[in-house]
């Protein structure tokens, strides 16, 4: 079971991954910026830095940089 669990885990992130992206699209939104969002959501005040979104979202500043300006012309932010 153990030489398994690599490839479980791996099967049931891909699956979870499937699921945000379709949750994404019908709320008009990339992965990223759900992904954003998420984490925004249960941040608190000081873990709210684009600092900190840049290290949970596994992604370069100018990326997040582009994620949140777009959440913000859709107003969610």
């Amino acid at each position: 079971m153990a030489s398994r669990l690599p490839i479980l885990l791996e099967r049931l992130s891909n699956v979870l991954r499937e699921e945000l992206r379709e949750v994404a699209t019908q709320h008009d939104l990339k992965l990223a910026q759900l992904t954003v969002l998420r984490y925004l959501a249960v941040a608190n005040r000081f873990s709210d830095t684009l600092g900190d979104v840049v290290a949970f979202h596994g992604a370069t500043k100018g990326t997040v940089s582009q994620t949140v300006k777009a959440l913000e012309r859709k107003g969610l932010l």
